[in-house]
């Protein structure tokens, strides 16, 4: 195992986001020594949630412009799963809360399939990623605001996507 050590860290920017340069000194197992200076974004901790119909299989998406996206040059809006930061709730909590405000969707339990971190080279975030089945009875919500848009995708559509793309909703 890996063994790190803390040298030093500057903060650089403490703004939305605290990004900061970090100096880490790694021992690998067989005793070899290595200096690490890294940039690194500190993110609040996140969670996601992949709403799906089974009745009609599909998934329920939405799409909202994303400034990251745009400036590494992804195609506005982009379309993702219900997701947001962790507001001193539980992982669970925030997901629930997330798909009724970004969908109108209202669901009591969502069921935890992993943790992700995003870019662990570069930031601290880490996603846990949940899913949940809806109906049309759990439409309790108005429809989400201008930014965002509800999109629905077939699961098979989704499938046949990943395949020829490598990605799943590209």
């Amino acid at each position: 195992m890996t063994k790190a050590k803390i040298l030093a860290e500057e903060t650089l920017a403490d703004g939305r986001f605290k990004l900061a340069v970090t100096t880490v000194e790694t021992t690998e197992p067989d005793g070899a020594k290595r200096m690490l200076r890294h940039e690194v974004y500190h993110y609040k901790h996140a969670a996601a949630l992949l709403l799906y119909d089974p009745q009609r299989r599909v998934v329920m998406l939405v799409r909202q412009f994303r400034v990251g996206g745009y400036l590494g040059g992804a195609a506005q809006p982009m379309t993702e799963v219900c997701a947001g930061m962790l507001d001193g709730d539980a992982p669970e909590a925030c997901v629930l809360r997330e798909a009724f405000e970004e969908t109108g969707i209202a669901v009591s339990a969502a069921r935890h399939v992993f943790d992700m971190y995003t870019s662990p080279g570069g930031t601290t975030e880490k996603i846990a990623c949940f899913v949940a089945p809806y109906g049309k009875r759990d439409k309790k919500g108005a429809q989400p605001g201008i930014l965002r848009h509800q999109v629905t995708l077939r699961v098979s559509t989704a499938k046949r996507t990943s395949k020829r793309t490598g990605k799943f909703l590209g």
